[in-house]
């Protein structure tokens, strides 16, 4: 044991191979361990704990100030992540710096969202509403899975269209504003109709009924 006058402190070695360092100046515990190769600092007047763990390469931030008003705990790995444990909105938001991403898992709203930055996309997990959203800004689009309603919807900016593909309906419905059209893929009642607004024209295809029914303005074949 020994005590340091000066800076108010008082250092035990002890038979697990570590150090422990008492300040009163700072108000500090600092825990020097040797065997499981960390150092730990319970800083009071910060009213924090901090972990530094070099056998698993991160460090853990308890910070009791900021955790009584945010709840949180903060953990940096080897991977070049951090990891935010926020308590109030009863989420986890992990950033991979390697990765390029940003994953946000919130119990409260039941989601996950993934920000994506090396693949310019965002996606959402909705577990509440049983949907899956993705935002690709790389091929500007927008896609949604939703499995409450058996559906994906790919809106397409680029080329300007919205496409749905309806499983209970076995349908599959064309949004084309590109060329002023839409077409919907009827499995159910085995057809196929176009509205297309350029040619003011509706043509609608029945494999059923082995009929093709082509309306034009004032027309009909």
């Amino acid at each position: 044991m020994v005590f340091n006058e000066k800076h108010c402190s008082v250092m035990v070695f002890d038979k697990h191979c570590s150090v422990i360092v008492f300040n009163k100046e700072h108000c500090s515990v600092n825990v020097f361990d040797e065997e499981h190769c960390s150092v730990n600092v319970f800083d009071e007047e910060h009213y924090s704990v901090t972990v530094f763990d070099e056998e698993h390469c991160s460090v853990t931030v308890f910070d009791k100030e900021h955790c009584e008003e945010h709840c949180s705990v903060i953990v940096i790995d080897k991977h070049c992540s951090v990891i935010v444990f926020n308590k109030e909105h009863c989420s986890v938001n992990v950033f991979d710096e390697e990765h390029c991403s940003v994953n946000v898992f919130d119990e409260e709203h039941c989601s996950v969202t993934v920000f994506d930055e090396e693949h310019c996309s965002v996606m959402v997990i909705n577990k509440e509403h049983c949907s899956v959203t993705v935002f690709d800004e790389e091929h500007c689009s927008v896609m949604v899975f939703d499995e409450e309603h058996c559906s994906v919807m790919v809106i397409d900016e680029k080329h300007c269209s919205v496409m749905v593909i309806d499983e209970k309906h076995c349908s599959v419905m064309v949004i084309d504003e590109e060329h002023c059209s839409v077409t919907v893929f009827d499995e159910e009642h085995c057809s196929v109709m176009v509205f297309d607004e350029e040619h003011c024209s509706v043509m609608v295809i029945d494999e059923e009924h082995c009929s093709v029914m082509l309306l034009m303005r004032n027309t009909a074949v």
